[in-house]
């Protein structure tokens, strides 16, 4: 009799897990469906443009400008006069600000991706969707074609 009320329990337990993790989905959904924008078209503007502005150019084509250079090269011009040497500082400088800048966009393009993909979620051929996608991402225009 105890080994039965065990099975009994057991099967209740997993029901109600079954039931928890479906509310949890359907909380997540709702959470998500109530969420607010996470950035102003305002925001999408600047951070468009600071990509097409001149301080970024110039802090990317500086940091790429010394990777083509010797070892031996760079410390020349760090070596050589105070105007060379206060570029190279102030290249650098640049160049971590810009790569933070990178960062904070990669995190952000994370995010975008991440709440894609809650969004789709809510497609009971999400599975089927996905495939679709990576197809069309390898070989563009060829899924569109065929459908």
């Amino acid at each position: 009799m105890a080994d039965g009320s065990k099975t009994l329990e057991s099967k209740k337990a997993r029901a109600a897990a079954k039931r928890s993790d479906g509310a949890s989905l359907d909380k997540i959904l709702s959470d998500f469906d109530a969420q607010a924008a996470l950035m102003t078209n305002q925001r999408l503007d600047q951070i468009e443009a600071s990509f097409l502005g001149l301080a970024q150019r110039r802090a990317r084509r500086a940091g790429l400008l010394t990777l083509t250079m010797s070892g031996m090269e760079l410390t020349q011009v760090a070596a050589g006069d105070r105007d060379g040497a206060l570029a190279l500082a102030v290249s650098r400088l640049s160049i971590y600000e810009y790569a933070r800048q990178l960062r904070d966009f990669a995190d952000m393009m994370e995010s975008a991706g991440a709440r894609i993909g809650v969004a789709l979620c809510s497609r009971h051929d999400m599975q089927e969707l996905l495939k679709d996608a990576i197809a069309e991402a390898e070989n563009p225009g060829e899924l569109t074609a065929r459908h």
